[in-house]
């Protein structure tokens, strides 16, 4: 990358309270378009509160995220996914619309050209839904008879022991990844099901 060469990005999170906020990360790549010679060329990666517009001062906003490298000859270059779970958690409200922004800036001053063309990234984000099981308290139920359902099992004003997550996983940006169903290991708690939502990066 250029000395002089910052690149932007920004993203409207999902509306979520804070405490569904399970992970997040940032993932992009680049190619290289002119760069020479075989000192790895070194960019740090920013994240900050961003506003969904373009402006100047978003090439010098935020705190450093992540620092990465690679050599001219690496392609897809830069394409560690990076884990921006704090910022995200921190930006996030349950209502209303809130934007995350990651500026890539070059980090070391090498001899030679190491300009890289960077891909569009991707957010994505990972929520927790409510609770879909909670498990009865001890009764004296009949023996359990296989294939035959005993009725009246589940309790109604008890505190829950354990609560079964959901989790939904939602990319922001391009190339969306299809989040894995998530299994309880207890035969007595419900599979939940996982869901993925698209949203596009905020336009300038």
């Amino acid at each position: 990358m250029g000395a002089n060469y910052v690149s932007a990005l920004e993203y409207q999170l999902p509306e979520a309270a804070a405490a569904r906020v399970r992970s997040a990360s940032f993932q992009f790549s680049g190619k290289q378009s002119q760069c020479v010679g075989a000192e790895p060329v070194v960019i740090d990666v920013h994240a900050y509160a961003a506003d969904g517009k373009a402006q100047v001062a978003d090439a010098n906003a935020g705190t450093r995220v992540a620092q990465l490298s690679a050599n001219c000859s690496v392609n897809p270059a830069f394409s560690r996914p990076i884990d921006v779970t704090a910022i995200v958690r921190q930006l996030s409200v349950p209502a209303g619309v809130r934007h995350v922004g990651f500026n890539i800036r070059k980090a070391n001053n090498r001899q030679g050209p190491g300009l890289f063309g960077l891909s569009a990234g991707k957010l994505t984000v990972v929520l927790a839904d409510q609770a879909l099981a909670q498990p009865p308290q001890a009764r004296h139920l009949p023996a359990a008879v296989p294939g035959v359902a005993v009725a009246g099992a589940i309790p109604t004003a008890a505190p829950a022991q354990r609560a079964t997550m959901r989790l939904s996983q939602q990319t922001v940006g391009v190339d969306p990844r299809v989040a894995a169903a998530m299994a309880s290991a207890r035969a007595a708690a419900a599979m939940p099901a996982a869901r993925t939502a698209i949203q596009k990066p905020a336009q300038p």
